[in-house]
C-alpha cells in the first residue's frame, strides 16, 4: 500500500511538472502562466489552477451570450439601438 501511494505520488508530480512546462510553453500569456513562471514551486498545483481559470472563462461567457442575446432581441423588437454603459454616460 505505501509502495502504491508512493508511486501514484512521483507519477502525480512528474506528469504535473511535464504538463506546467508545457502549459508554459504553448500558453505563456495567460495569468496561470506568468503566475506559475514567477512561482515555480506551485507546478504541482497546476491541474487545479487551469481548471479555475477555464471554468471562470465558461461562466463569463454563459453569463455574456444570454445577455447579449436579450439584448439583440430587444433591439430588434424596438427597432431602436440601446445604449451600451459607457456611451451613455457622455449622451448628456
Amino acid at each position: 500500500m505505501t509502495l502504491t501511494i508512493t508511486i501514484a505520488s512521483t507519477c502525480y508530480l512528474l506528469s504535473s511538472f511535464i504538463f506546467s512546462a508545457l502549459y508554459v510553453r504553448f500558453a505563456d500569456q495567460s495569468p496561470v502562466a506568468k503566475t506559475l513562471r514567477k512561482h515555480f514551486y506551485l507546478f504541482p498545483f497546476i491541474p487545479i489552477f487551469v481548471f479555475m481559470y477555464l471554468l471562470k472563462h465558461a461562466m463569463t461567457l454563459l453569463i455574456r451570450i444570454p445577455g447579449k442575446m436579450t439584448r439583440r432581441a430587444f433591439e430588434i423588437l424596438s427597432g431602436k439601438k440601446t445604449y451600451k454603459k459607457s456611451s451613455a454616460y457622455h449622451k448628456y
